[in-house]
């Protein structure tokens, strides 16, 4: 994940950055992912509490998009596993 200098240190970057150690950008379909940011709050709220926002920002810095899938309705982070 990369932040800004200012979000660096912040125990939330550092929880987020370990968190998508995990995972990529999904790019088109293919074992894609959507988590939303409450989801992913929620897994990382035992390390830190986040503030509205903190999250997703740090979601576009890291390069992230939100996704929308019409079929069913579906959203939230575009993401898969790291292969």
């Amino acid at each position: 994940m990369e932040a800004n200098n200012s979000d660096m240190g912040s125990p939330l970057a550092m929880a987020l950055a370990a968190y998508l150690e995990n995972y990529e950008p999904a790019q088109d379909d293919t074992n894609m992912l959507l988590k939303t940011t409450e989801a992913i709050e929620r897994e990382l709220e035992d390390m830190v509490e986040p503030q509205p926002g903190e999250v997703a920002n740090l979601m576009m810095q890291a390069g992230y998009t939100i996704k929308w899938r019409s079929v069913d309705g579906k959203h939230g982070w575009a993401m898969r596993y790291r292969r």
